[in-house]
């Protein structure tokens, strides 16, 4: 073969790897930024975590027998007197 024919293909295999290359660069650039919202959500997620189990913790305490135990408890509404039939 001519040398001719020997560089056209080393240029053309030189260029498809410089494609290669590029394409491979910016798929892990995407993946780095895919990577970093991540964790940022991530981050998010567990202050909001936090947050949820206090304010559990507050109605579970704000729920508690805000009355003596040996008082009974009175309804609001009292029941209605059985007319005798």
């Amino acid at each position: 073969m001519s040398p001719w024919v020997y560089k056209g293909v080393i240029l053309f295999f030189s260029v498809a790897l410089c494609f290669s290359v590029e394409n491979w660069l910016r798929s892990r650039q995407e993946m780095r930024a895919v990577t970093a919202a991540n964790e940022s959500l991530r981050k998010t997620l567990g202050k909001l975590i936090v947050a949820i189990s206090e304010k559990d913790r507050e109605i579970d305490r704000l729920s508690g027998p805000s009355c003596d135990v040996g008082d009974p408890v009175k309804p609001l509404i009292p029941a209605p007197k059985s007319r005798g039939l």
